[in-house]
This record gives structure tokens, sequence and C-alpha cells, in this order.
């Protein structure tokens, strides 16, 4: 529950770190790597990711919303996403890859040609999202409303494409 605002974090491998509850407002991590680490409850407004990794890290309750998206490149491999908020922003080509993520917001982002390959996205919000070229090839329990979706080109799976269908209450025999 440290206070580590405005820093900068440049070439660092945090490994085993517990930054439960810490304050980084206004910190930079430049090529960065995470292992293993819990961010759950953290505090990050105005906060810059800058080719970080984070590699099966623990995620809980953090809003992402607010950080700086200035030259933003972050791939999160192996984690667990809970209840987190991604909503507004503009984050292309992110990666998600066999991410457990639950009941997280991605309303009004764009996520255009992200990566959620072999990802659980249960309980998760897409609104507004652009999707386009995103690849959610092996993700599963996703609900994506594609009125409300910008899906073109993305790729999916079978059966789990078929969740796309949810919302129009048909009946698929």
């Amino acid at each position: 529950q440290q206070d580590l605002s405005k820093k900068e974090f440049s070439n660092c491998i945090f490994k085993k770190c517990d930054f439960s509850g810490c304050k980084f407002s206004g910190s930079t991590f430049i090529d960065c790597n995470f292992q293993n680490c819990n961010f759950s409850n953290i505090k990050i407004n105005d906060c810059s990711f800058q080719n970080v990794l984070f590699k099966n890290c623990k995620l809980v309750g953090v809003i992402f919303s607010t950080i700086n998206t200035f030259l933003m490149d972050w791939k999160f491999k192996d984690c667990r996403i809970e209840l987190c908020n991604f909503s507004e922003l503009d984050m292309k080509n992110s990666e998600f890859f066999e991410c457990v993520i639950r009941e997280t917001d991605f309303i009004n982002s764009n996520l255009a040609g992200s990566d959620f390959r072999n990802s659980d996205l249960q309980a998760s919000k897409f609104q507004n999202t652009n999707l386009e070229k995103a690849n959610l090839v092996g993700a599963k329990n996703y609900y994506i409303d594609p009125t409300q979706n910008k899906l073109k080109k993305a790729k999916f799976l079978q059966p789990e494409v078929l969740s796309l269908l949810a919302g129009f209450e048909i009946e698929i025999e």
C-alpha cells in the first residue's frame, strides 16, 4: 500500500511483487516485465505503460480507464483480470493471451487488432467496442452483441462463435 506515484521505471523486471493497494498515479513504466505479481486495487491515474508485459499476474479492481494512453503498448499473458475497467481506452493491438478476464468492462474501447486467444471472458462487457480484426480464436464465455460492436474481420472459433447470436433470442438446433 505504498505511494509510488510520479516515478519512472525503465527496463525493470518485477517478480512475485505484491503491489495490492499501491498508488502508481502519474508513474511511467517503459520496457518493464511483471511476473507473478499482485495488482489488486492499485491506483493508476495518468500512469503510462510502454512495452510492458504482465505474465501470470493478478489484476483485480483496477480502473485502467484513467491511464495515459500516449505510446501505450502492453501485453497480458496467463493473467487473472477481474472486476477491472478498460472503458473508453484506445488500446489497439493489445494482447490478452490465455487470460481469465471476468466481469471486466471494455465499453467504448478501441480493441481493433487485439488478441484474446484462449481467454475466458465470462461476464465481461463489450458495448460500442471496436473489435475489428480482433482475434478471439479459442476465447470462451463471451457475450458480444454484433449490433452494438464493430466486428468486421474479427476471428472466432466454432462452436463459441454461436454466442454472437444470443442477443437475437433464436433457437439453433
